[in-house]
């Protein structure tokens, strides 16, 4: 048998990196396609829900600083100024909340959203009596109320809230190992 020329191995080992360098980057391709098929589905799916859960979060806390605020108010300006910001920040929550809803939500997302709309009225119920108070310069009564009584009906919305979280978080996850998985069991 004859031994092949430098050459000719050069040529055939060239030829073979070539190959094997031309194999690897078509499956890279083919997987990063995979792979962006699924982050669309990923921005457009948990990216805005779990924004707008953040947000309702911070507009409750937001709301609370504005009854706060409505305590703390010294003449009918303040006062004024801190009814215009509960109104204010109550819009912003109720189109928070209408734009979540508006998402492609699961049915457990449409019952928590209910249920956080029913303690925001609840919320606002007791806001309306805490405004009484303040504004007849009872300011104990007010801040009792904004601990306790309102402090209840924050604490039930609050943890809507966060279930609201928790589930934005599952769905999010639950696409993560879906195109995970896709990936690592289908050679991309």
């Amino acid at each position: 048998m004859k031994r092949p020329k430098i050459k000719n191995a050069l040529a055939g080992a060239f030829m073979l990196m070539g190959i094997m360098f031309s194999g690897f980057a078509a499956y890279s391709v083919i997987c990063l396609q995979k792979t962006n098929s699924y982050v669309g589905d990923l921005a457009t799916a948990w990216m805005p829900s779990t924004g707008s859960a953040q947000t309702i979060a911070v507009n409750v806390w937001q709301l609370r600083v504005a009854y706060r605020d409505h305590i703390l108010a010294t003449d009918d300006a303040g006062r004024s100024k801190a009814e215009t910001r509960i109104s204010d920040v109550n819009n912003a929550l109720q189109s928070t909340i209408a734009a979540y809803e508006s998402l492609d939500t699961t049915n457990q997302d449409a019952k928590i959203t209910d249920g956080i709309r029913a303690d925001l009225q609840a919320y606002a119920a007791s806001g309306a009596r805490l405004l009484d108070f303040s504004r007849q310069g009872q300011d104990e009564k007010a801040i009792t109320a904004l601990i306790l009584r309102h402090h209840q009906s924050e604490t039930e919305f609050l943890q809507r809230q966060r279930n609201l979280s928790r589930q934005t978080r599952r769905e999010r996850k639950r696409l993560s190992r879906e195109a995970s998985r896709s990936i690592t069991h289908r050679w991309c």
